[in-house]
Parts: structure tokens; C-alpha cells; sequence
């Protein structure tokens, strides 16, 4: 009996997602072709390298329009203030230019979705290796992803329960799936103050083999119960063509006596059953 009113070393475990800290994940936009291939898989990248070329026959066509539009107007609107008879169209022809100005801009914009550039230093992983130039895509297809240099993080989730017996920097330990993958050794980085209201890792979801009880609707899933997000550090960095991997997590909680926590299990049965 005094071994129950005891605190007991206490591990939360649960499912986790091993991923990088920075990653950026690059898909298609509508009705695209691929125009060029200038990185390969797994090679690295400098900050404002082009790491695909995509290409769009109604965009480029939209945009030789609006462009040459703009040139004509910009012409017309200079020769206006150079003929006096012109000179009382020169403001409508001014008016003309900024809106066709903004519309070749708002052309320019969206091209640049089918020229993406990398925002930071890494590895392009992930390219489907029978990707060639001349293929059309499906809206939003995955292309592959950049992989910023330097530690991972394992993403998780736990209850309103468990997320009593966690703080930051407490240490745990991830173990991927089937011993397939790495075991890194963790430290909690933070933990969020509220529930989550979506899933972000559908990987975490129990109808794929996580530990998260979700409802899905239109492609969005909506955990269950309460369950917290809980962001940990890897102690070691992982190479940048590793892939993400699914696995067990263990958290060293805090300890705790089982009586207490009966006794709050008890109380929330109660407080249920009360109808409040």
C-alpha cells in the first residue's frame, strides 16, 4: 500500500514523427509542364538557386499580352506629353499603364510559383527519379522537398493526462518503426499550452498507424480527444537525404505516485457522470 502512495518513475509514451527542423516541401500549381530539371536528387543548393522550372502555356501567354500592352500604353502615354493634341488623353492613357502595370505584375506573380527558388541553403530530397521535362503535372502533386543543413526534431502528441507529467527539457528517447530506422536521443524544445485543434502530421493518426484518435472531413483531421503538440530536439543531426521516419516516443516525465493519478482518473470519471 505505501508503494502506491510512493512517487514512481513515470515514461509518457507515444507515437512521434522524426523529420527536419527546417523543411520546405515544393508542389505543383495548376496545369503545369516540367521545363527543366537543374538540381538532382540529393544534391545540395545555395540560397536563391532555381530548383525547378516549370511551365504553364496560358500564363506565358497572359504574360506576353499584358506585357506587350504595357509597352504600347508606356509609349503612347511618353508621345502623348510630346503632341499637343494629345495632351488632354495622356492622364486616361497614364490611368491605362498603372492597370496594365499591375495586371502584368500580378502575371509575373504568379509565374514565379512555376520558378521556385530555394529560400535557404540545403538539399533538395525527394525527387521522383522518372520526373523528365515534358511531363504535365496534377495540381499539387508532390515534387520533392528542400532540406535545410542541421539537427531534426521529432514532432508528437499527448493527452491532457499526460501532458501534466512532461516540461521542457525533459529527456526521451525515439526508436523509429519495426527497428527499421534511426534511435536518436531526444530533448523536449516545447510544448503547446492548448489542445490542437487539427492533426498536422496525418502520419500520427491512428487510421495510419500513429497513436492520435482522429474524425477526418474534407481532407482535414480533427483529433478526438484533447491531445497537445510536443516538439523535441534531436541531440545528433541526420543527414539531409535521410527520410522522415515514424516511431516510438518515450518521454522521462516527471514521477509521480499511481494513487494520484487514480484518484484524478476517478475524479474525471465523476465530474463526467455529474454532467458537468
Amino acid at each position: 500500500a505505501l508503494a502506491f502512495l510512493l512517487p514512481w518513475p513515470d515514461r509518457v509514451q507515444t507515437s512521434g514523427l522524426l523529420q527536419p527542423r527546417t523543411r520546405l516541401a515544393l508542389y505543383a500549381p495548376p496545369h503545369a509542364a516540367v521545363q527543366a530539371l537543374p538540381v538532382k536528387n540529393g544534391q545540395s543548393v545555395a540560397a536563391g538557386q532555381p530548383l525547378l522550372r516549370l511551365s504553364s502555356p496560358e500564363l506565358d501567354l497572359r504574360d506576353g499580352e499584358t506585357g506587350a500592352r504595357q509597352d504600347v500604353l508606356a509609349w503612347q502615354s511618353a508621345s502623348a506629353g510630346l503632341d499637343a493634341g494629345s495632351r488632354k488623353d495622356w492622364q486616361v492613357l497614364n490611368d491605362q499603364l498603372a492597370y496594365a502595370s499591375a495586371e502584368h505584375a500580378t502575371v509575373g506573380a504568379d509565374l514565379r510559383r512555376y520558378r521556385p527558388v530555394a529560400p535557404y541553403a540545403g538539399v533538395l530530397v525527394d525527387v521522383d527519379p522518372d520526373l523528365r521535362p515534358g511531363a504535365w503535372l496534377k495540381g499539387q502533386e508532390y515534387l520533392g522537398s528542400l532540406v535545410a543543413a542541421g539537427r531534426w526534431q521529432v514532432v508528437a502528441y499527448v493527452d491532457e493526462e499526460a501532458v501534466r507529467r512532461i516540461r521542457q527539457g525533459d529527456r526521451a528517447v525515439f526508436i523509429a518503426d519495426g527497428l527499421a530506422g534511426p534511435a536518436v536521443r531526444l530533448t523536449v524544445a516545447s510544448i503547446d499550452r492548448d489542445a490542437s485543434r487539427t492533426l498536422g502530421e496525418p502520419e500520427l493518426a491512428a487510421l495510419f498507424g500513429g497513436d492520435v484518435l482522429v474524425r477526418e472531413k474534407n481532407g482535414v483531421f480533427y483529433p478526438e480527444h484533447a491531445a497537445y503538440r510536443v516538439v523535441l530536439d534531436a541531440d545528433a543531426a541526420l543527414p539531409a537525404t535521410s527520410p522522415a521516419w515514424r516511431g516510438r516516443v518515450a518521454i522521462a516525465g516527471r514521477w509521480e505516485a499511481p494513487a494520484l493519478r487514480f484518484l484524478r482518473a476517478a475524479a474525471a470519471v465523476a465530474w463526467r457522470e455529474a454532467g458537468f
